[in-house]
This record gives C-alpha cells, sequence and structure tokens, in this order.
C-alpha cells in the first residue's frame, strides 16, 4: 500500500511516518538516499513523505517539497546542510537565564538559522527563577517581591521592538507557560537552544505526562531517548506540536552570505536601503544608516553579534 504521511520521528536509521491514520516504522529507500546524498540526513522530521508499506513497516520512496527548513552547516563539513526539522510555522529560541549564562550572541545565531529558512521566531527565557532580584527583607518562594533584573528586562524589550516575541519562562516556578502554550498553540513549532537550559523540562510543562508517551513511542520504534541520533515531534494539547532538538550546540546557519546577513536582522534590513552604497554591508563603509543609528533604532548589542556573524562568513564570491 502506498501512503503519504509526515514524519513524527527520527530515530537512528528508522523514521516514524503518520498517515491520517496509523504511523509506520520505516527505512528510507536506496533511491531516495542517493537523490538526497548532498544532506547529512535525506529525510527530516516534519517532512510529508510518501511510503509504500506493509503491516506496521514502510519504506519512504519520496519527499513532498518542503515550504521551509530549519538547517545548519554539518559541524564535521560545512559543505553539508543538516535539516534540522522541515515545515515549522515557529521556532521557540530557549535561552537560560542562568546555569548556563545567558548568551545573547548565541541567541542572535539561532535566531539567523530560523531567518535563513524564512520561519517566524521568538525568543524564551528559561529559569527565570535563578535571575530574580528579591528585596532584602523578602522571603523566598513565589510571591515576595521578586523582579526581572534591568538588564534582562531592557534586553528583552530590545527584541521585542524589533518585532521577536520574548517569554520569560521557569518551567520549575511554572512562570510563563501559559503565555508560551498559547504562542504555540495550533502551530508546528520547534525548541532550538544547546544543552542545559531546560527545554526538556519546558516540554514537560507544556505537555503534561509527556515522560509516559515518549517512552511508549521509544519502545514501539525499537530504539529509545540515548540513540545517538533522534529528534521527535509531540502533540501539543488543545493542537499543534513541538519538536525537541537535543544536542544541537552550534549554530552554523546555513545558506546566508555576508551579502544575505542584513535580511535575518529585521532593523538592519529596514534602514539598509538608505546606505550609501548599493552594496554595503554595514561593516566599514561610510555612509552606512545601519550604523548611523547605532544606540537608536540600531542597539549595539545586536549589532555586535550581526559583526560577529559577518566576520565569521566566508566572503562573498
Amino acid at each position: 500500500m502506498v501512503y503519504t504521511g509526515s514524519v513524527w520521528r527520527v530515530a537512528g536509521n528508522r523514521y516514524e511516518v503518520r498517515p491520517a491514520e496509523g504511523a509506520f516504522s520505516c527505512t528510507l529507500s536506496g533511491k531516495l538516499r542517493h537523490e538526497r546524498s548532498a544532506d547529512v540526513r535525506p529525510v527530516a522530521v516534519g517532512d510529508i513523505v510518501e511510503i509504500e508499506a506493509e503491516g506496521s513497516e514502510g519504506r519512504i520512496e519520496r519527499v513532498l517539497p518542503r515550504r521551509n527548513a530549519l538547517a545548519r552547516a554539518d559541524v564535521h563539513d560545512a559543505r553539508r546542510r543538516q535539516v534540522l526539522i522541515a515545515n515549522v510555522d515557529l521556532v521557540v529560541v530557549v535561552q537560560a537565564a542562568a546555569r548556563p549564562e545567558l548568551d545573547w550572541h548565541e541567541a542572535d545565531r539561532a535566531l539567523v538559522m530560523a531567518g535563513a529558512g524564512e520561519i517566524p521566531a521568538m525568543l524564551c527565557v528559561n529559569k527565570i527563577d535563578l535571575a530574580w532580584e528579591r528585596p532584602a527583607a523578602a522571603g523566598p518562594g513565589a510571591g515576595s517581591g521578586e523582579r526581572i533584573p534591568p538588564a534582562m528586562a531592557e534586553a528583552a524589550e530590545r527584541y521585542r521592538a524589533v518585532g521577536y516575541p520574548v517569554v520569560l519562562a521557569s518551567a520549575a516556578a511554572g512562570r510563563g507557560i501559559g503565555e508560551l502554550r498559547e504562542r504555540m498553540q495550533g502551530r508546528s513549532c520547534a525548541l532550538l537552544g544547546p544543552s542545559g537550559v531546560g527545554k526538556s523540562t519546558l516540554l514537560n510543562a507544556l505537555v503534561p505526562g509527556l515522560d509516559l508517551k515518549t517512552g511508549a513511542v521509544s519502545e514501539a520504534l525499537g530504539g529509545g531517548r540515548h540513540t545517538t541520533t533522534w529528534f521527535e515531534r509531540v502533540p501539543l494539547p488543545g493542537g499543534g506540536d513541538v519538536a525537541d532538538a537535543p544536542g544541537v550546540e552550534v549554530f552554523e546557519p546555513w545558506g546566508v552570505t555576508r551579502a544575505a546577513l542584513a535580511g535575518c536582522f529585521p532593523e538592519l534590513s529596514e534602514l539598509a536601503a538608505g546606505c550609501k552604497f548599493k552594496d554595503c554591508r554595514h561593516v566599514r563603509e561610510p555612509g552606512c544608516t545601519v550604523k548611523a543609528a547605532l544606540g537608536g533604532a540600531v542597539s549595539r548589542e545586536r549589532y555586535e553579534s550581526y559583526v560577529r556573524i559577518w566576520e565569521s562568513l566566508p566572503p562573498d564570491r
């Protein structure tokens, strides 16, 4: 039988594909491996695929065109593309307020990855309870007068001002989860952030009972959460789904050139048309409206991230 369905999980060399009804544990056809050998993986979570199946087993024969893809350069060979997830409605870039230290530049690189894939993105700063400032007379715990540190609040407003929604959350304390769930509702979402920022805890808060559900899926596919390569989507209560990319520590945007980088920074893109030179890169050129706006429409912190990423990219040919 031939079915068309969506890829919900990748574990090693097995792919869970869900048509309108049922689920199949699939491998890839040799033809498909050959046709898509330029990518690290020929098929990604979120892909819509055609399979030939019998019983509970199937073989993926074709990948339908993607509307977008979240991708990075392969960590072992920068000439190859690694698609993390396809057909995404929202990328949630996750950082921790503390433990590990919040890294705004790393967040900017992840936002560029989303922008390069033409995917809407937002920021979630988790573990905000570890950064709360408390009055000296207040006791520990919620309701004791905690407040967000001014520098962090200002940084959040900096991103909101250029169009990125920001949620300050604490999965452990239950703060911000409702707002985050509301923004993700009915959409196919991806959590993107390094290890240690609390993505798993966020997932458990967003999807009650997730541990039991993922354990059952792992057993059905013949693998577990310790499989070397795995990536899966889980349904969100009330509609939509969310995927986590465990072990993604390198945010090296795929397909971004120096010339195109400003287009991944909304505040720079708006100003670039006014530059003296049409091919202005907003780094060393005179008459640059982007540099003239530093400290105003363009924050110095975001501009420094832009320059660091620009310098990390190969020169345009």
